[in-house]
């Protein structure tokens, strides 16, 4: 059963991926329907791609309403034919309005080696009629009442379901090694490798909730609000420009920057502790993991002092009781910005030398200046031909490519917008900790 929840939820995060549709979330459980109106508890975390956590609540909004209304549903085609296999990649032609166009989109499976071709259906709730019904009306007290948010979290539910029309077969080959890259090795050189676990195929029932949309509502003074704001299509998703990526990419890198800066106030001493624990924690995927949740812990307000001895010497180095808000949020996005990072790329990141890391920041503050980065003609070792992080600095000269990419794009987690954000990231947070005394 737990293996193949595994295939199942690998399996949705491909075909989210695929889609491109931002906007959506895989589901993980397929005894999870993820029902229209449900409301939703969203725990956010401010750093790029952390785990932000869904929980469903025991009600939905009819429940929360002190008048009757009736919702206008909609469901319509999203794919139809889709497919996807560990060679070619995602494919389908888009459906219910949106551009015929073939749609050829290439995906990472994880675990999951194909996909037998299905239709995709989407199930929607018109949200601008809903909050043309329901903005400014009264909510029942009781059922507020029930509802605790802390400053992290916010109500929401469910606006759109994504779900099979017909049953479908995923399949997983016997175990082997598989180069968690693929085409990427063109770009960035990784030298880290996955193994697929899952040795059976599974079969999932039609009508299952392949993912979901969630729409934020507001309660004040007892009053409902539905803010209503505009939500890239599929087909815009799809169409981004190179350039269009690249502006959303700097302006996430810039305002998660400001979130960095705290570092730069710690003492040069602890600043190169810190480093230094930090290298070996990415060593030791365990203690790494323990750490993360630690510090999601801490951010919730409550927080266990870990098993591992370097997260344990990690947090101390911070001396959490004391340290403010902004420091401890500072070093918890720079730990999830390298946990986000390929496998391999953080130890070569973090280990580089002074005059390394200081040629990879003047490229990323030239990419954020200028939209465009080069190779400076005198480089460090590591930076040259042969070097092992060449083809990193290599990546972020190419941002006239960032959609090219994508059409051949294999890689598990990231898009190519999500790799070049985080890797600028992580130059700039090793910058900060980075001291003279470890060059």
């Amino acid at each position: 059963m737990n293996k193949d929840k595994n295939m199942f939820s690998a399996a949705t995060k491909a075909v989210v991926r695929s889609l491109g549709a931002r906007d959506l979330i895989n589901n993980s459980s397929v005894s999870d329907q993820w029902q229209l109106l449900t409301l939703v508890r969203v725990t956010e975390s401010p750093f790029p791609l952390s785990r932000t956590k869904y929980m469903k609540l025991d009600c939905t909004l009819t429940d929360l309403i002190d008048s009757d209304f009736s919702p206008q549903l909609e469901d319509r085609v999203l794919v139809e034919g889709f497919s996807m296999s560990r060679q070619s990649g995602g494919c389908g032609r888009a459906g219910g309005g949106v551009d015929e166009a073939r749609l050829h989109l290439r995906a990472g499976l994880d675990s999951v080696d194909s996909m037998s071709a299905v239709s995709l259906m989407s199930q929607e709730v018109d949200v601008i009629t809903l909050s043309e019904q329901l903005n400014d009306l009264k909510v029942r007290p009781n059922k507020v009442k029930r509802i605790t948010l802390n400053e992290r979290q916010h109500l929401a539910f469910v606006r759109q379901r994504v779900y099979n029309l017909a049953p479908v077969s995923f399949t997983s080959k016997a175990e082997k090694d598989v180069s968690m890259c693929g085409r990427f090795i063109e770009y960035v050189c990784l030298q880290g490798k996955a193994q697929t676990k899952h040795l059976t195929g599974y079969k999932l029932p039609e009508n299952s909730t392949i993912a979901y949309g969630l729409k934020m509502i507001h309660i004040e003074d007892g009053v409902l609000d539905i803010p209503i704001d505009h939500t890239r299509s599929l087909t815009e998703e799809i169409s981004l420009t190179s350039r269009q990526i690249l502006q959303w990419c700097v302006k996430d890198i810039t305002d998660k920057e400001v979130l960095l800066q705290p570092l730069a106030g710690l003492p040069e001493s602890t600043r190169g502790e810190l480093l230094r624990t930090l290298r070996q924690l990415l060593e030791d995927g365990d203690a790494l993991s323990q750490l993360e949740d630690t510090m999601d812990q801490c951010s919730d307000g409550a927080s266990e002092r870990p098993q591992s001895q370097l997260a344990a010497s990690f947090m101390d180095l911070l001396d959490v009781s004391q340290a403010s808000s902004a420091l401890r949020d500072a070093a918890h996005l720079l730990v999830n910005i390298m946990k986000a990072l390929p496998d391999g790329l953080p130890a070569l990141l973090s280990s580089c030398s002074l005059d390394t890391l200081e040629v990879f920041k003047h490229m990323v503050d030239s990419l954020k200046k200028d939209g465009q980065a080069q190779l400076p003609r005198a480089l460090p070792r590591p930076l040259q031909e042969d070097g092992e992080l060449r083809r990193a600095a290599y990546f972020l000269c190419l941002t006239d490519h960032l959609a090219d990419m994508r059409d051949d794009w294999e890689f598990a987690e990231l898009r190519p917008g999500d790799l070049l954000e985080v890797l600028c990231l992580a130059v700039l947070g090793l910058s900060l900790l980075q001291t003279h005394c470890e060059a």
